[in-house]
């Protein structure tokens, strides 16, 4: 618009400037975010849609997480070249664009194994972010999200994606600390976003932490945002005789059974090459990943963290001084340590030891724990269990003797009164639910005064685990929490 006005060409050209931001102000106002409140009822009910039987479509995102060369990317890569073939087991049946986003391997590995599968090559795109003056061979092929979510959206748009693979999901982030939500929940809502307003499945390729004793939800490194932004988890583990995967959460369906496979080798377009590439995955009702995580960590295979890195690890840790028993497992849960690695680590160091003192500081409700160095030779549990004043038997607890975890110890001092005591110190609350009720089995046949015999010889977190299960068991610790307050001294 111009303003046509007998008048000086100053005049002229201020005025015809503020009838072009009117114009402007105009245009955007037509295209600016409308905020409305609808009824629920106009919208269509969306029921679940698959792709494959444990990869959802158009749902949000998928989490594949496991060890390193254990077969994520290469499960991610056999869908892919289904879905360029319209082969898919599940809703999408046509020929459809494959959009792959690498930071672990080059496109120049992934192109053979793609081949390998037969996949129609024509369909399949990779991200490539090139700076001034590069090539498209000498770009990045990644972007960081969200800073560069309006490009990728414009790609995934212009060349109608149906399954997007970030590999590794992790170096997609525009903010590195994958431990921070602020960091992660952002991106993973955004790609939910994506997958949900085009139709496509979304594969996000992770890593494990060290910690596989807390099942595989726990497992997966970093953010807890990472599990629960994600719609859906699948987690890989090496079996005895195989590979296999499992749904271990899902917004969408329940009682998900594993698949197995095996990881073999193809031949490639250039004569006497091959490339590493997995059989059809087979349904495996028998497979738990979480039994055969806990069952891999309890074995020590070298995928969990050996005890002297642990004890070494707490040992630099307290060199900076005490600290609150809260503190130390934050950080070390950050490391991948597991409460379990930590508290065995406490036990078994030497020269220095490690004591767990009552914090003198703290006057609340109960005690706080500090660990500390020291120059002094403490005994092991074990050893404490079996000096003659405290002879005991070690009794099998849920069928099994466990004795670096978990053991119920019964005093035979004397034939006429039997006492138990439990050694809870190593485990997970949620782990120790099922010994508690075979516990409070055991105050019903023989009363209150088996534990009141053994309670005062308790350590705090054995008491403070106790406070966390009621009925008479949070009674019996209560009380002995206010004896052990009211007895209190500074000198003491």
């Amino acid at each position: 618009m111009s303003l046509d006005i007998d008048c000086r060409p100053a005049q002229k050209a201020v005025a015809d400037q503020l009838m072009n931001n009117i114009d402007m102000q105009a245009a955007q106002a037509k295209t600016a975010n409308q905020v409305a409140a609808i009824r629920l009822d106009s919208f269509d009910v969306i029921e679940p849609h698959l792709l494959e039987p444990w990869l959802i479509l158009g749902m949000g995102t998928t989490l594949y997480s496991g060890d390193n060369g254990i077969g994520k990317s290469a499960t991610a890569l056999w869908t892919a070249a289904r879905v360029t073939k319209g082969i898919c087991s599940g809703e999408l049946q046509e020929p459809s664009n494959v959009l792959l986003l690498l930071s672990e391997d080059a496109p120049g590995i992934i192109r053979p194994k793609l081949e390998a599968l037969h996949a129609d090559m024509s369909r399949v795109y990779v991200v490539v972010c090139t700076q001034p003056g590069e090539t498209a061979t000498e770009g990045t092929t990644y972007l960081q999200l969200p800073r560069q979510g309006k490009e990728l959206e414009v790609l995934i748009a212009t060349h109608h994606v149906r399954l997007m693979i970030l590999d590794a999901l992790a170096d997609c982030f525009e903010h590195p600390d994958i431990n921070k939500t602020e960091n992660v929940a952002p991106v993973l809502t955004f790609l939910n976003h994506l997958s949900s307003k085009y139709g496509m499945a979304v594969i996000g390729i992770h890593h494990t932490n060290k910690n596989l004793l807390d099942g595989a939800k726990n497992a997966v490194r970093g953010s807890k945002a990472f599990t629960d932004k994600s719609r859906q988890v699948v987690s890989f583990i090496k079996t005895d005789d195989a590979y296999g995967f499992q749904v271990t959460k899902s917004n969408f369906m329940e009682g998900a059974p594993g698949w197995h496979y095996t990881l073999e080798s193809a031949p490639t377009s250039t004569p006497g090459k091959t490339t590493g590439i997995i059989s059809t995955p087979v349904p495996d009702d028998d497979l738990d990943v979480d039994r055969e995580m806990r069952k891999s960590a309890n074995l020590g295979d070298g995928r969990q963290s050996s005890a002297g890195e642990v004890i070494d690890w707490l040992t630099d840790y307290l060199r900076e001084g005490a600290a609150p028993f809260n503190d130390i497992w934050a950080a070390a849960k950050e490391e991948g340590y597991s409460k379990v690695q930590l508290r065995n680590a406490q036990h078994r160091a030497s020269n220095p030891c490690i004591e767990s003192i009552a914090d003198p500081t703290y006057s609340g409700r109960g005690q706080r724990r500090i660990w500390r160095l020291s120059n002094s030779v403490h005994p092991s549990p074990d050893t404490q269990m079996n000096t003659n004043e405290h002879k005991s038997e070690t009794v099998a607890a849920v069928g099994e003797t466990i004795s670096n975890r978990l053991v119920f110890t019964s005093d035979t001092n004397t034939n006429e009164h039997k006492s138990f005591s439990l050694h809870l110190e190593r485990l997970e609350p949620d782990q120790a639910d099922g010994i508690i009720e075979t516990w409070e089995k055991m105050l019903d046949s023989q009363g209150d005064g088996a534990l009141d015999a053994k309670i005062p010889r308790m350590s705090g977190e054995t008491l403070e685990m106790l406070t966390q299960h009621g009925g008479l068991l949070k009674q019996l610790a209560d009380r002995e929490f206010q004896r052990r307050a009211d007895s209190f001294t500074p000198a003491s």
